[in-house]
């Protein structure tokens, strides 16, 4: 009774952090919604606007003749091609959602504690938000994961950029002395694992999990051309 008490006890939290999941990517992908209907805004409207008013100038400039309003009337037109170029950077960054995936897994690190780690990445801030997020998330999971199995010492992680895939790789040295219930939790029934998948095969990718020299999770997921 006591281990069927305990294993639902596990079952229920493992739900319950699901549901917080897919709460939290429910409100992302509203965020990003938000973000992407302000970008086009801004361009089709105040971006129409700059562009009109910065064509009207120019035209204006080479009517004129007199000099002195030239002059008067160049700094305004440089102006409004300034106001252009920022604006059209503002909606570049809403629409890549632009930011430093290095330090926000450097912050989920911080979390491993009792363990060395080495920690590699090479993503673009311009990189696709979505692969950036399921990335973090990942290693939020697996570390989750090797917090609580793993009897090693060392984990090694890995985030890369290449010419046509998005890849990482999150691998510890624990040995086998995991149980056989959390081992067939990990590698068969786990929901944390089995979300892992699902996600990544939804955007197109592939992920293998393997424990020959322990725990090791590899992903590589196709850029979008």
């Amino acid at each position: 009774l006591r281990d069927d008490s305990k294993e639902n006890t596990i079952l229920l939290e493992n739900k319950n952090r699901l549901l917080m999941e897919n709460q939290n990517n429910n409100i992302h992908i509203a965020v990003l919604g938000e973000r992407n209907r302000i970008a086009r805004e801004i361009h089709d409207n105040v971006g129409h606007l700059l562009s009109r008013s910065i064509l009207q100038i120019g035209a204006i400039i080479s009517v004129t003749t007199d000099e002195t309003s030239k002059k008067l009337i160049e700094p305004l037109h440089d102006t409004l091609v300034e106001a252009m170029n920022s604006i059209r950077e503002s909606v570049h960054d809403l629409h890549k959602e632009s930011f430093d995936v290095n330090a926000a897994a450097k912050k989920i690190l911080e979390e491993l504690k009792g363990f060395d780690y080495e920690f590699k990445c090479d993503i673009s801030r311009d990189a696709d938000a979505n692969v950036k997020y399921a990335f973090l998330t990942i290693l939020k999971e697996t570390i989750n994961n090797i917090m609580k199995y793993c009897d090693g010492d060392f984990v090694n992680i890995m985030m890369v950029e290449l010419e046509e895939y998005y890849q990482m790789v999150v691998e510890d040295n624990g040995v086998a002395v995991r149980t056989k219930r959390i081992e067939a939790d990990l590698f068969n029934e786990g929901i944390g694992l089995s979300n892992i998948k699902q996600r990544i095969e939804s955007m197109g990718g592939f992920v293998t999990f393997s424990r020959e020299r322990g725990f090791r999770v590899f992903i590589s997921i196709p850029k979008n051309k």
